[in-house]
């Protein structure tokens, strides 16, 4: 009995102490406001980061991704989902074959004139596509892969080269980059490095972290 009565006699010293912790935690957290001389230290920490350490590349992502609509090609991609035959494999839109078949089936809001100039010149139907067909927005096929991949893998003129590629590599997915890369004899740097990116780190540079 005695030493259930101490047991019980702890607990409750234990709670209390870890009341009376908590509540001086936030007393305090709550009346400190930062200082002058702790902003001074900040940026003399700073200062001193940078100056012993240089960056291996510097990234401005507002001279590669210059409107809010290129960031799309920095989000995760969301295809299109097959659904009672709703659509074929992406990779149908980077060849030759079945022709306009699901295009009768994607809904209008996807259904735009990009897509449908896309299925023209894939097929046959037109020879070269408007200049600034991979610049202008929407950059993304229905299928979730960029317009640029899909005709840089359909290897049909003039867009069959890296020479071409490299121009555009802006508007491919940041997603697709490790495969155009492989074409390549020596890739450009900041595609490089932005190929390497794993999903956090994206997901910290469209959150501005990065």
């Amino acid at each position: 009995m005695k030493e259930m009565r101490l047991n019980f006699i702890i607990v409750l010293l234990t709670i209390f102490i870890a009341f009376v912790a908590g509540y001086y935690a936030l007393f305090i957290q709550d009346r400190y406001t930062v200082t002058e001389e702790d902003v001074t230290q900040i940026r003399e920490i700073k200062r001193k980061f940078n100056e012993n350490y240089s960056p291996l590349l510097i990234i401005n992502f507002n001279n590669i991704y210059r409107t809010v609509d290129s960031f799309e090609l920095l989000r995760p991609v969301v295809s299109i989902k097959k659904s009672n035959g709703f659509m074929g494999h992406a990779n149908i839109y980077s060849t030759d074959s079945e022709c306009f078949t699901d295009m009768k089936m994607w809904p209008n809001s996807i259904r735009g004139e990009k897509a449908i100039l896309w299925e023209e010149f894939r097929c046959g139907h037109r020879r070269v596509l408007p200049s600034n067909f991979f610049s202008a927005p929407p950059y993304l096929h229905p299928s979730g892969m960029s317009f640029a991949f899909h005709a840089f893998k359909l290897s049909k003129y003039p867009y069959n080269n890296t020479q071409w590629a490299e121009k555009e590599l802006a508007y491919f997915h940041i997603s697709e980059l490790k495969q155009v890369k492989a074409s390549f004899d020596r890739f450009p740097a900041v595609f490089e490095f932005l190929s390497r990116l794993d999903a956090d780190a994206l997901l910290s540079i469209l959150k501005g972290r990065g």
